[in-house]
C-alpha cells in the first residue's frame, strides 16, 4: 500500500481533512526520525510494535578496498507487537487456507 492511499483510509476514519491528515503524518515522521536518530529506542506504538535503533558494534571491513577502515553499520531492529503479531498470523493462515484448500485449523476443507 502506498502512502496517499494509507492517508485517505486515515482520514476517512479519523474524520480530519486529507490536509490535516498530512500534516500529522509529516509531522509524526519527522519526530520518529529524529528520536530513532538520537538513538532512543520508540515505543510508542504498542498496537505495532518497537523501533530499537542499532548500531553495529563489530563492523567488518570494506570489501570492496581493503586499505580503508572498518565502516560502521547503522540500522534500525523492529520487533512486533503481540496485536500486530497475531494478525500476521491469522492473516498468513487465512492466505494458506484459500490457496490449498485448508482451513485455518489445518484441516482439508470439502
Amino acid at each position: 500500500m502506498k502512502k496517499e492511499s494509507i492517508l485517505l483510509r486515515v482520514a476517512e476514519r479519523s474524520g480530519y481533512s486529507l490536509a490535516e491528515t498530512e500534516q500529522f503524518y509529516t509531522a509524526f515522521v519527522e519526530v520518529f526520525t529524529e528520536v530513532l536518530g538520537q538513538g532512543e529506542t520508540m515505543e510508542c506504538l504498542p498496537e505495532l510494535g518497537r523501533f530499537i535503533p542499532k548500531v553495529n558494534d563489530n563492523p567488518a571491513r570494506n570489501p570492496n578496498s581493503p586499505r580503508n577502515p572498518k565502516k560502521m553499520h547503522c540500522f534500525v531492529q523492529f520487533k512486533p507487537g503481540k496485536r500486530l503479531e497475531s494478525s500476521l498470523c491469522l492473516g498468513a493462515l487465512q492466505r494458506m487456507a484459500g490457496d490449498s484448500g485448508y482451513s485455518t485449523k489445518g484441516k482439508k476443507s470439502v
